[in-house]
């Protein structure tokens, strides 16, 4: 009897038994916990693939053009570029498109360790965001285009095609959302005006004959190199339609097709590129003075928006064939109008104008490509076959450009 009664006097083993038990709701507390932030991390993750993802999808230019399988399999692509795998177990994404915005629900399922005592095996996380699509930009972009002797035949053929090629890029609303212009400038060792330009001006350095068919050729230095407007008080910054300083030849461009000024209207544009004939001498600096004189809002052509335009994206394509050979003062000799053309095109990046260069076949490759805002913008044809694909990636540049977020 005294041996029971000291049993039931025994509390040596209650506080153990009583802790076992008091720690069984603290560590599915700490389980449960363990498990929530494991999900948390994992949703702030998927958050993160999801804003990645529809900012991606919303600086597309050619969202629009996309079936719907075809956009979410670009959504999934882009979320795998950013988490080099599927961030959660099973995750799926869901997106919408519109002009406006784009729109991207997520799921994704965290399995869970410590949760299985109390029988829930994995956790669904959600994720979702709109971003809002950006304003496009105004694109003005004027075309300098060699139409020298060399260009004859193929080249001559295909560079037409080519520009025709990037009129209907730039004018279709799916690829490229905002108002456009374009301007074309033909050139020779001189361009060729609309003579209807001058009258009421006095921005030539002289009056030109009866019957003067409007061809220019450089002006004096260094304003030949600038877009200095003209200005009858300073006789250096007014247009030459004769060939020495004495004003004893004039100068002829023959056939070669008028300057379009900058349009919106860009059928204008296709119309003027069949006009162009291939027949004399390189004068790069020419072709991309006028370019660069038809990108501005001053005289002789004031159709360009002012530097500085809220939205407004100004770029230029040169393309040429060979090299430089003849200005108004005379041949290249010792690279002298390399030189003029070297201060020209930082000049014209220097005015915030992006500036593309195309070289087909031949012609100073070197030249060239220091010309161009960076080597990238610098393209290579060796083969006139590829003048519209080139064109047409220059044209596909120029719009996601001027999508900006």
């Amino acid at each position: 009897m005294s041996l029971f009664r000291s049993f039931l006097k025994d509390r040596s083993g209650a506080t153990a038994m009583v802790m076992a038990i008091a720690m069984i709701p603290i560590l599915g507390t700490l389980a449960i916990s363990v498990d929530y932030s494991k999900a948390m991390k994992q949703k702030y993750t998927l958050q993160q693939v999801v804003d990645s993802t529809a900012t991606a999808l919303a600086r597309d230019t050619d969202l629009l053009l996309l079936g719907d399988a075809a956009l979410q399999a670009r959504a999934l692509s882009y979320a795998q570029s950013v988490s080099g795998a599927a961030p959660v177990e099973n995750m799926a994404l869901k997106a919408k498109a519109d002009s406006a915005k784009v729109h991207v629900d997520a799921t994704g399922e965290v399995p869970l360790t410590f949760a299985r005592i109390l029988g829930s095996d994995s956790l669904i996380v959600t994720a979702s965001v709109t971003v809002e699509r950006a304003r496009a930009k105004k694109i003005e972009l004027a075309l300098a285009l060699d139409n020298t002797g060399s260009m004859a035949g193929t080249k001559i053929t295909q560079l037409k095609a080519a520009v025709k090629g990037l009129v209907d890029f730039l004018s279709d609303p799916k690829k490229n959302a905002g108002p456009t212009k374009i301007a074309l400038v033909p050139f020779t060792n001189v361009v060729k005006s609309d003579p209807a330009w001058w009258t009421g001006t006095n921005h030539l350095e002289s009056s030109p004959p009866k019957g003067w068919d409007g061809c220019l050729t450089d002006r004096d230095q260094p304003h030949d190199a600038r877009d200095t407007a003209p200005n009858p008080a300073t006789p250096a910054t007014l247009f030459w339609w004769r060939t020495d300083t004495k004003g004893k030849s004039q100068v002829s461009c023959g056939k070669l097709a008028r300057i379009i000024p900058l349009t919106s209207d860009l059928k204008k544009i296709k119309a003027a590129a069949d006009t162009m004939i291939a027949s004399g001498a390189t004068n790069v600096p020419i072709g991309l003075a006028w370019a660069w004189h038809a990108l501005s809002p001053g005289a002789p052509l004031n159709q360009g928006s002012p530097a500085g335009t809220e939205d407004l994206l100004r770029a230029i394509i040169v393309l040429t064939d060979g090299e430089n050979t003849a200005n108004r003062w005379g041949w290249n000799g010792g690279g002298v109008i390399d030189k003029r053309m070297t201060e020209l095109c930082t000049n014209v990046k220097a005015a915030g104008i992006v500036l593309y260069t195309i070289r087909v076949i031949d012609g100073d490759a070197n030249l060239l490509k220091a010309c161009a805002t960076t080597p990238t913008h610098y393209y290579n044809v060796t083969d006139a076959s590829q003048l519209t694909p080139v064109f047409e990636q220059i044209a596909s540049s120029l719009s996601k450009m001027r999508i900006t977020q």
